[in-house]
């Protein structure tokens, strides 16, 4: 199991790369 402040460190990140990526295809 992953300590709760991992996986909100580990969501925070894909959110950003959804967001980078969603940039760039626009």
């Amino acid at each position: 199991l992953l300590h709760r402040s991992e996986v909100l460190h580990f969501e925070g990140a894909s959110h950003r790369i959804k967001y980078r990526e969603t940039l760039f295809q626009a």
